[in-house]
């Protein structure tokens, strides 16, 4: 809804999981040295 989105894809979803703090998605993002909030601004980038 942030987003302004009429559908739910890809990157909405991957979005979801880095706001779980204790989530294993935002445990595997960072595991594999990415930076997390670095990861949501590019999401939202490419969906602008």
């Amino acid at each position: 809804m942030r987003l302004k989105s009429g559908e739910i894809a890809a990157g909405h979803l991957l979005l979801g999981v880095l706001r779980v703090e204790d989530g294993l998605g935002l445990r595997v993002v960072t595991e594999h040295g990415l930076d997390p909030a670095a990861v949501g601004l590019a999401v939202e980038a490419k969906r602008a």
